[in-house]
């Protein structure tokens, strides 16, 4: 058991051994998170404006393929999709009656729909979560840090040892292959933790992601 302890410590230090190693291993993840986090601070830059129907589908949206439509039953789950960027517009009908409602950023797009819209329409302005797309991104960015820095690590670091023989002069001591291999897993794993608790924090801070057990 000693030795398992020791070979993970041993492990963990090998990162923070050369500063510029930690200083890669634990910011390269939250540069990346930042600059995604930046790019979709308002929603998906690149794809076509999502307007959420509750009710009957107009027949004047048909007409713009730039608008993409998509049905929901229910008035609650569309306005919340509106608030964290999900969806660009959301159009209430009820006995005939229209309620079209957009975020702040997306005025003039509001009243474009708005004009084709049959009858009368009324156009109201919801406040939406400034980074709210970004916590849908964050459990990807997650997977992706565990996936480079655990899976992927572990595996170059295993191959790394035995290209230069090093397993092979492993065999030759008292130490178990079980005992190895457990340390090694435990290292990063305990690696891959600090990594996604540092991003948690980041995720918290700067793009006020809530956080709770549930």
């Amino acid at each position: 058991m000693r030795a398992l302890w020791v070979l993970t410590r041993l492990r963990l230090q090998e990162v923070f051994r050369v500063p510029i190693s930690g200083a890669l291993f634990f910011g390269l993840p939250l540069l990346l998170f930042v600059t995604v986090g930046l790019i979709f601070a308002n929603g998906h830059p690149y794809e076509r404006r999502r307007v959420a129907v509750v009710g009957e589908t107009p027949a004047g949206l048909a007409d713009f393929p730039e608008v993409h439509v998509s049905r929901e039953g229910s008035a609650q789950v569309a306005l919340a999709k509106l608030r964290v960027h999900l969806v660009n517009a959301v159009l209430l009908e009820h006995e005939g009656n229209w309620r079209l409602c957009v975020g702040s950023g997306d005025q003039l797009l509001g009243r474009g729909l708005v004009s084709v819209l049959p009858g009368k329409a009324a156009l109201d302005m919801v406040e939406r979560a400034r980074w709210g797309f970004v916590h849908f991104v964050f459990p990807g960015l997650i997977g992706f840090t565990v996936v480079m820095s655990g899976l992927f690590g572990l595996g170059y670091t295993i191959a790394r040892y035995r290209q230069n023989l090093f397993l092979r002069k492993l065999s030759t001591t008292p130490l178990s292959k079980t005992t190895f291999l457990a340390s090694q897993i435990l290292g990063r794993s305990g690696l891959v933790l600090a990594q996604c608790g540092l991003l948690l924090v980041a995720a918290h801070f700067i793009f006020q992601l809530p956080l709770s057990p549930l």
